[in-house]
């Protein structure tokens, strides 16, 4: 059903929207000459212009993260779905078969293979945060083990990130 919901819908994947790629000052520029008003970061009264906080929430736009939430659900089926092939391939059929801002970001993307475990939450983020903290903040052991099953190299990765590189692990939960 998870690769049905891909193919038709290409949801998971955090993309830019069309509205923000390229330098916001040239399309501030393109909308006067429209016609259109401009704030280009002033304040009025001690507050932003609706115009500019809206421009600057659209930079990324995640749609639904469909890793996190089979965590948090426990729903071991869609984790080893998305750990699998099959998501790159529902993922290549909607940029072929779709036009929107999606569609258009996934086609920009040289090696979209390489890619995609990042862009669908495989990774240790900037704040530490992974998978495997999802899973440990949910108090979802089954998924836990399951992911060291599945990404035991990321999940070391994550362990070392988190609580130091001194710390060494040969398979923690696997008994």
């Amino acid at each position: 059903m998870v690769d049905e919901l891909t193919r038709r819908t290409g949801v998971g994947i955090p993309h830019y929207s069309s509205d923000t790629v390229g330098n916001p000052h040239q399309k501030a520029l393109k909308k006067a000459k429209e016609g259109g008003r401009v704030y280009l970061g002033l304040q009025v009264g001690g507050k932003r212009r609706a115009e500019t906080t809206q421009q600057a929430s659209r930079a990324i736009m995640y749609d639904y993260d469909l890793l996190r939430t089979a965590i948090t659900h426990g729903s071991s089926k869609v984790v080893e779905y998305l750990a699998g092939a099959r998501p790159l391939a529902a993922y290549t059929y909607y940029a072929a078969t779709h036009s929107d801002d999606i569609s258009q970001y996934l086609k920009s993307i040289e090696n979209l293979e390489a890619v995609l475990p990042d862009l669908l939450g495989w990774h240790v983020d900037e704040l530490n945060e992974s998978p495997l903290l999802c899973a440990v903040v949910k108090n979802k052991l089954d998924i836990l083990k399951q992911l060291f099953t599945l990404k035991p190299n990321l999940m070391e990765e994550a362990l070392h990130k988190r609580y130091g590189s001194s710390m060494t692990f040969s398979s923690p939960l696997r008994s």
